[in-house]
């Protein structure tokens, strides 16, 4: 919801949109420097309530980088890294057996120009909040879908890809799906909420191995009860709303949001003697 207080800019109004493939950013906007749209039914021409189809896209990009009360400082219910931008991929939202993402298609088209739009208009950390086929037992399989995010960031060593293990905890062991499966991705599993005790794995929460013996997911982060933004349908009205909601969806992002703050640290300097 790009009119969200998270999210919004008061002087550059809307972000730039663009199709599937184009790379275009809009370099001023403070928070998002791209909406891409990957279905057709939201892309030329997107309405109101074409920005976040399903409610979900909105709270998973503000617990990595929301950034609401005062801008650049950490406060309320902001993201992980609140001083970072956001490139946004929308695949649209329809039931289907593989990621709800309709823009990705079902069998879903090779991920390499998803990744290589996110790469060339500036994103080094991609968050993903959705399973491939997520309806197709057994869990824990290698897809093709594994095997193009792995081989794009072999060849592009400064990109992070980060992928939700998965909400089939109740299936057991070996529940996690891809592309959280790859070799090259970090896989996120869901603590539940710190104040209810024990910091422990989520009893939804995918967990490990993988069908071929790969210690999977790599980490966990609190993914219950996360305080999040939530869109109101309409991409002109603005609001500053807020809804809690757990799953490794919001997981996922907090992840993402902690390995912009770690590269923060590691391009200034700050590991080696605590200052820049």
């Amino acid at each position: 919801d790009p009119d969200h207080c998270f999210f919004a800019d008061d002087v550059s109004g809307l972000p730039v949109g663009t199709a599937d493939r184009p790379v275009e950013v809009d370099p001023d906007h403070r928070k998002i420097a791209a909406v891409n749209f990957w279905w057709d039914r939201d892309w030329p021409g997107p309405g109101p309530g074409n920005w976040d189809d399903n409610g979900h896209g909105s709270p998973v990009a503000g617990t990595g980088a929301g950034d609401g009360a005062r801008p650049g400082l950490h406060d309320g219910a902001d993201g992980m890294a609140p001083a970072a931008r956001l490139i946004i991929q929308d695949g649209g939202a329809a039931i289907d057996d593989c990621g709800d993402l309709p823009g990705l298609g079902c069998p879903m088209r090779p991920l390499d120009a998803m990744l290589e739009q996110a790469w060339r208009q500036g994103a080094r950390i991609h968050s993903n909040s959705w399973g491939d086929e997520e309806n197709f037992l057994p869990f824990g399989r290698y897809t093709e879908r594994t095997a193009d995010i792995d081989g794009f960031v072999w060849e592009h060593q400064g990109m992070v890809v980060v992928a939700a293990a998965g909400n089939s905890g109740g299936f057991g062991e070996d529940s996690v799906i891809s592309p959280s499966t790859g070799k090259n991705v970090l896989s996120v599993g869901a603590t539940v909420d710190a104040s209810s005790g024990q910091l422990c794995p989520a009893s939804y929460s995918s967990r490990g191995w993988t069908q071929d013996g790969r210690i999977k997911p790599d980490v966990l982060a609190p993914g219950s009860g996360v305080r999040s933004a939530l869109t109101d349908g309409d991409a002109t009205t603005g609001n500053c709303d807020e809804l809690v909601i757990s799953g490794t969806s919001m997981a996922a992002p907090a992840v993402a949001g902690l390995a912009a703050l770690v590269g923060q640290e590691f391009v200034g300097g700050r590991h080696l003697t605590g200052t820049a």
